[in-house]
């Protein structure tokens, strides 16, 4: 993991051959690096589109993720064990 936030992409763009854009993905982190948003898009239309909340305990360490679908209005829950 980088230990610079600035070095961490915000925007990858992916492309064909001829230099065609085939999508393009949007990134946000928070102050531990982990994302806290993730979009893509294909033909200009948002297929993806996801936040993250995080718990963290005393020490730093990751309790629960909760990452919620803003296309399908699923929620995913990982809860961790150290």
């Amino acid at each position: 993991m980088s230990e610079y936030l600035s070095d961490k992409p915000k925007k990858l763009i992916i492309k064909d051959k001829n230099g065609n854009i085939k999508n393009y993905q949007e990134f946000e982190h928070n102050n531990n690096g982990d994302p806290i948003y993730y979009k893509k898009v294909e033909n200009e239309r948002t297929t993806v589109e996801l936040t993250y909340e995080y718990e963290y305990d005393e020490i730093g360490r990751k309790k629960v993720t909760k990452i919620a679908d803003l296309i399908t209005d699923n929620i995913t829950i990982m809860e961790y064990e150290y």
